[in-house]
C-alpha cells in the first residue's frame, strides 16, 4: 500500500505492524521513500533495498513512489487477504491518527 506524503507520520513503524496484527496478520514492513531510496523508520541514511534490486525495481514499477511517500507490506503466511488487510489497516490507522487528517 503506497501512502502519498505521509512519510511524516510514521515514527517507528511498530506501529503499523501493530495495527497488522491487530487483524490476524505476521506482521507489517513499513518503507519510506526518500532520494530515491527505501529506508526503514528511524534509520534515514541506509538504503534498505540495496541489496535487493529486484524488489527495489518492484516496488518503483508498480508503486511510482514519490519523496516522502510510505509504502507498508502487510504480511501471512497463509492467507494474502490477511496480508492485505493488514496493510490497510495500518495504513489507516497512520492516516487517522495524525493532525493533518484533522484539518482535511
Amino acid at each position: 500500500m503506497l501512502v502519498k506524503g505521509f512519510s511524516f507520520a510514521v515514527k517507528l513503524g511498530i506501529e503499523q505492524r501493530d495495527e497488522a496484527i491487530r487483524v490476524g496478520a505476521l506482521g507489517a514492513t513499513t518503507l519510506l521513500f526518500n532520494d530515491g531510496n527505501f529506508t526503514m523508520p528511524s534509520i534515514t541514511n541506509y538504503d534498505s533495498l540495496k541489496s535487493e534490486s529486484h524488489i527495489y525495481r518492484l516496488l518503483i514499477d508498480n508503486l511510482n513512489p514519490e519523496q516522502d511517500d510510505v509504502i507498508i507490506i502487510g504480511s501471512d503466511n497463509e492467507d494474502r487477504r490477511i496480508a492485505e488487510l493488514a496493510a490497510k489497516n495500518a495504513v489507516l490507522k497512520t492516516i487517522m491518527d495524525h493532525d493533518i487528517h484533522n484539518h482535511v
